[in-house]
């Protein structure tokens, strides 16, 4: 097996900024951590490892350690995304050939938009708007 990266667990305040840092757009950036850096893990992790991370860190950053910490509650409610995928192996391994966070689009997802959006004033208002895009010609 190869190496092993250790968890940073400290108690510091700079390095609780260091800890979450996911979800400002929906995909990871090189400039963005990989989910796997928040925990401290390897992208090979066990699931046991992960969770493990995932332990040590919610403890650190679990709301009532850090009571009226605002920026702690956030770090902590994204750590729990991170979990929910990292922990899911169906959605671990869609992370890790997309980089995407984002929950899967399913069929029934898109049946029920198209079922709200036909007739809404929203999709009367996106027609308006294309109709004066074009002004008025639609084979444009």
């Amino acid at each position: 097996m190869g190496k092993r990266k250790k968890s940073r667990v400290s108690r510091d305040e700079d390095d609780k900024d260091e800890v979450v840092q996911e979800e400002e757009g929906n995909h990871s950036s090189s400039n963005d951590k990989s989910l796997y850096e928040i925990l401290g893990v390897e992208k090979a992790a066990s699931q046991q490892e992960i969770k493990k991370a995932y332990y040590k860190l919610a403890l650190r950053l679990h709301p009532d350690k850090n009571p009226g910490d605002e920026e702690a509650k956030e770090k902590f409610q994204q750590l729990q995304k991170v979990i929910s995928i990292l922990g899911d192996e169906e959605k671990r391994a869609v992370y890790d050939q997309t980089g995407c966070v984002d929950d899967t689009v399913t069929d029934a997802d898109i049946e029920e938009f198209e079922a709200n959006y036909r007739g809404s004033d929203s999709e009367k208002k996106d027609l308006i708007d294309f109709y004066r895009k074009f002004k008025g010609n639609m084979n444009k």
